[in-house]
């Protein structure tokens, strides 16, 4: 799960498949990197809930992960997406063919103007297990906090990324080390972010725009980067009235 700028393939990281290279440039806002990484869940466990999480789609490739978060919006993270793509959504599936696909409104991605998130506009209403998103803090460094995403499982020889393709959605248990406006997240400074580091698993690849979880059910977080040990998310309550304002919700 993440917008990881990918320099080079280096350590995994446990979700369901995130092979994580490490991350580069520090992210300011909610990320500044200019790159678009990708994290992946590797470890972790076969989830049994989808909690709203989704696969985006790019000419049906699964690229990233993302959250439906009302009827006709989901939220991801902006190296995922451009305003030129044209995206679509598997939901409600826990297996990569399960579910159903709803297509990306016309000219419906709206990029956070600093933050590295992004909201998609959904072309019909959609039904499914919309994720709750936080509007306060939720959690303190030292709670358990589990992510999602449709990443990679685990790191695969050059040449053979196929082998380690997921066919279903993924989880992880991480713990929170940092919460707040400015910290360093695995070397990294981070604003509005939240780091986690690994219990048995942690986001890389294909996971970039998957959801952290709080105990309590809330999504805290969007899956920006992550090396072997760390990973970062883009906190949602600190951008929660950027989202309600274009989104309604």
């Amino acid at each position: 799960m993440r917008s990881l700028r990918l320099l080079a393939v280096a350590a995994c990281v446990a979700l369901g498949g995130l092979v994580v290279p490490p991350a580069a440039a520090a992210d300011t806002a909610g990320s500044a990197s200019t790159a678009a990484p990708q994290p992946m869940i590797i470890d972790g466990h076969r989830a049994e809930e989808d909690r709203g999480t989704a696969r985006l789609l790019r000419d049906g490739t699964g690229v990233c992960t993302a959250t439906i978060i009302a009827p006709e919006w989901a939220l991801t993270t902006k190296w995922c997406v451009t305003p030129e793509g044209q995206y679509s959504l598997r939901y409600g599936a826990l297996e990569e063919d399960g579910g159903s696909v709803v297509e990306q409104a016309p000219n419906g991605v709206v990029a956070h103007p600093s933050a590295g998130i992004a909201l998609v506009r959904l072309d019909s209403p959609v039904q499914a297990d919309f994720a709750r998103l936080a509007r306060t803090q939720q959690v303190v460094p030292g709670d358990h906090v589990q992510g999602y995403g449709w990443g990679r499982f685990c790191v695969a020889a050059p040449g053979n990324q196929a082998d380690c393709e997921t066919t279903y959605l993924r989880y992880t248990e991480l713990r929170v080390s940092a919460v707040g406006l400015v910290f360093q997240c695995g070397g990294v400074t981070r604003q509005n972010h939240v780091c986690v580091t690994r219990i048995d698993g942690i986001p890389a690849g294909g996971d970039s725009g998957g959801p952290l979880f709080s105990e309590s059910g809330y999504q805290i977080g969007v899956s920006s980067t992550s090396d072997s040990m760390f990973a970062s998310y883009v906190h949602v309550p600190a951008f929660y009235d950027w989202i309600s304002e274009v989104t309604g919700i």
